[in-house]
């Protein structure tokens, strides 16, 4: 992360970038002035298997926390990042591969096939452009076409917050908003389900009282009941809240994790 400034400001106290799944604005105490800042910085996110993906951002804005004495230490530490959409799409690709690989293209070559004792003519999907020979490792070498999945990502939202408002209101106001979604263990079976058909979204009753410790956590902890006559393919929006929660939980065990180690290495 490269940091270029005016005077008045040296750097940023925790700052952190990396990719999150909740979006949003500034908030709390962070404020903004109009003397130039250029905060340039490199996110990576390795979050889809072994792909990664890296964006570069200019900001011309000073970013600070709040003069208050109340607000110093970890509340007014800054957590800096993005939020984005993975977006999943047919395609066309040309790439070379050998004969093993091409042997398991080759369902994808069309041709004929018998089906209950009628020949069929299809259509394959995947084409052999050109033929080659690898002299090094002795292996026939082809150019194929064919049709495959490809991942984008874009980048939705940007986001800056601090610490405090983190602790303070992001994850209280989404405890809130997954426990208002569940019914007291008391609800019936019959009640949530016509719950759920005049709805029709999908209703959520605690095995726990409101009191226990685990209550909302667990996907065992919750029974959901879905809207009669609708495919069953809607997210669970608890265990969606629930991964939300500890994400960033997460991230401010982590910076605060980093703090304390970097105290460590110096010596006073």
């Amino acid at each position: 992360m490269g940091l270029d400034i005016g005077s008045g400001s040296d750097y940023y106290t925790g700052a952190w970038a990396g990719a999150a799944p909740a979006g949003g604005s500034a908030a709390g105490t962070i404020y903004s002035s109009d003397n130039y800042v250029s905060l340039t910085y490199s996110l990576t996110s390795g979050t889809y298997r072994d792909w990664q993906y890296n964006y570069t951002f200019e900001v011309k804005e000073r970013i600070a926390t709040s003069s208050s004495v109340r607000e110093i230490g970890a509340n007014s530490d800054l957590y800096i990042g993005v939020t984005d959409d993975v977006i999943v799409e047919d395609a066309i690709a040309v790439r070379a591969v050998n004969k093993k690989m091409l042997d398991l293209l080759r369902p994808g070559l069309g041709g004929k096939t018998m089906v209950n004792g009628h020949e069929y003519n299809v259509t394959g999907t995947t084409e052999v452009l050109a033929r080659g020979w690898d002299a090094e490792k002795q292996d026939s070498v082809f150019l194929v076409r064919d049709e495959v999945i490809q991942f984008i990502t874009k980048v939705n939202s940007t986001f800056i917050h601090s610490q405090h408002y983190i602790t303070e209101e992001l994850i209280p106001n989404l405890l809130r908003t997954r426990n208002d979604l569940l019914l007291d263990r008391s609800a019936t079976a019959q009640y949530a389900q016509a719950l759920a058909d005049s709805q029709k979204k999908p209703v959520y009753v605690s095995k726990l009282d409101r009191i226990d410790e685990d209550f909302g956590w667990g996907e065992n902890n919750y029974t959901v009941y879905y809207p009669e006559g609708k495919p069953r393919n809607w997210n669970d929006t608890i265990q969606a809240l629930n991964n939300e929660i500890s994400t960033w939980a997460g991230f401010v065990a982590t910076n605060e994790k980093q703090k304390l180690e970097a105290a460590e290495q110096v010596k006073v």
